[in-house]
């Protein structure tokens, strides 16, 4: 096991890095239990955007046809 007090600070708490905020919890954290916390985090977000994207096209798909790409960029700017 390393030891904290060898480990610059952001590479001791990768979750407190990333987040911010409540330092005072997530300062209690061991190294170990940050980096998991943060790959859960990351891997939650991701499966957010997924499905959040995922609904975006499922809505759009109810509009006829021609009107897609033109919600899509009112909606997007793309």
């Amino acid at each position: 096991m390393v030891s904290r007090s060898h480990l610059p600070p952001r590479d001791r708490n990768p979750l407190l890095t990333e987040l911010k905020e409540p330092h005072d919890v997530l300062s209690q954290l061991s190294p170990e239990e940050s980096v998991l916390l943060l790959g859960l985090l990351r891997k939650a977000k991701a499966t957010h955007q997924k499905r959040l994207d995922g609904s975006v096209e499922d809505t759009l798909k109810v509009l006829p046809r021609l009107i897609r790409p033109a919600a899509r960029k009112i909606l997007f700017g793309k």
